[in-house]
C-alpha cells in the first residue's frame, strides 16, 4: 500500500486503496512539480503493475507496459512530467539485485503512451539531467 500523509501526521490516507496491494516496496516518485506520483502495485512481482496518479492518489490509472519477465524498479520522471525512464529487472532473479543482475533501460511518454527501448545492461536507477 501507498500512504500519504500530512506533515503534522494527520490525515493518514491509503493512496492505494482501491488497487491490489504489493508488499514490496511501490517505490513510489514524485514529479518534479509534484502534481504526479508514479508507483508499482499488485499482488506480487509476477503480476505487478505500473500506475501513474494525482499527487492525492486520484486519477490513477495503470500504464499499458506489458512484462511477463521482467518488473521496473527504478523510476525517474522527466523534469517537465511528460515522460517516466525506468528500469526493468528479471523476476526469476533470486534477489532482483542490480549490482548482480543489469536490467534494461526504458522511457515512457505520457501523452502517447508510447515506451520505448533505450538499452541494455542497466544497473540502479534512471536519472534527467537538467
Amino acid at each position: 500500500a501507498l500512504w500519504r500523509v500530512n506533515a503534522d501526521g494527520t490525515g493518514l490516507v491509503n493512496m492505494t486503496a482501491s488497487l491490489p496491494d504489493f508488499s514490496a516496496n511501490p517505490r513510489p516518485v514524485y514529479s518534479a512539480d509534484g502534481t504526479r506520483i508514479v508507483y508499482l502495485s499488485g499482488t506480487s512481482a509476477a503480476n505487478a503493475a505500473v500506475y501513474i496518479a494525482n499527487s492525492d492518489g486520484s486519477g490513477a490509472q495503470k500504464l499499458p507496459i506489458s512484462f511477463t519477465t521482467q518488473v521496473p524498479l527504478f523510476y525517474a520522471w522527466s523534469p517537465d512530467a511528460t515522460q517516466i525512464a525506468f528500469t526493468m529487472y528479471s523476476i526469476s532473479l533470486p534477489d532482483m539485485d542490480p549490482d548482480h543482475y543489469p536490467g534494461s533501460a526504458y522511457v515512457y511518454t505520457v501523452a502517447t503512451g508510447v515506451n520505448a527501448f533505450l538499452a541494455d545492461s542497466i544497473s540502479y536507477g534512471m536519472y534527467w539531467g537538467q
